[in-house]
């Protein structure tokens, strides 16, 4: 990218956008009991044997 010119804009001439009331959303929580080492799927144990 080449940059031929620059254009000085005087103060106040571009219009700035309000920021928006609402902040970001929290995460839902999961549902059901937390993964645990004894809960995890077949598939994370085999991984996990085969170490």
């Amino acid at each position: 990218m080449v940059i031929r010119t620059l254009r000085i804009l005087a103060v106040g001439t571009v219009p700035v956008p309000e920021p928006a009331d609402s902040g970001p959303k929290p995460a839902a929580a999961p549902a059901g009991p937390p993964r645990t080492r004894e809960t995890a799927s077949d598939g994370y144990r085999r991984a996990i044997a085969a170490r």
